[in-house]
């Protein structure tokens, strides 16, 4: 294929793989992405496409694979961002329950040793690096991850104890 022919089918075949990346539920930003990452893949590979047919075959095909690239990327969101269900809608002895384990698991991160609760804290909460922990508590990066593990392991322990 030609540029002059590539250029001819180029908004068709843009419109098709935006059409595929927001079929994947991808936002505007996101599908645009998509979109100026499959066409710089189309254009480097022109001459080798045979027809019309052939490129938006090969687009779609991009396009999915640059989509399902984009989604495994995006982080989940934390429990500190997730949004709670509608308390209207929620019964009241699970609403209690609920208050209940919110307590008692403050209570749990209270006992905690301090450089322990700070290392989980900015671990689970903040999304810190252990290299950015290390430097914020005042310890070492080589024990981050020990510390770590021993408050999540104090914490399932007491989760254990609790039933």
């Amino acid at each position: 294929m030609v540029q002059q022919e590539f250029e001819n089918i180029a908004a068709d075949l843009r419109q098709r793989i935006i059409a595929v990346a927001r079929a994947y539920r991808l936002d505007a930003d996101s599908a645009e992405d998509v979109a100026q990452d499959a066409m710089l893949k189309l254009w480097t590979i022109r001459e080798k496409l045979n027809g019309t047919k052939a490129a938006t075959a090969l687009a779609v095909t991009i396009a999915r694979h640059l989509s399902v690239d984009m989604l495994r990327k995006t982080r989940p969101v934390g429990l500190d961002k997730a949004t709670p269900a509608d308390s209207r809608f929620r019964q009241p002895d699970a609403m209690l329950e609920s208050s209940e384990n919110e307590r008692w698991l403050d209570v749990q991160l209270e006992l905690l040793p301090t450089k322990e609760y700070a290392v989980l804290h900015l671990r689970q909460v903040e999304h810190k690096s252990a290299g950015e922990i290390a430097a914020i508590v005042g310890i070492s990066v080589a024990s981050v991850p020990t510390l770590l593990a021993r408050a999540r392991r104090r914490l399932l322990e007491e989760m254990k104890r609790r039933g």
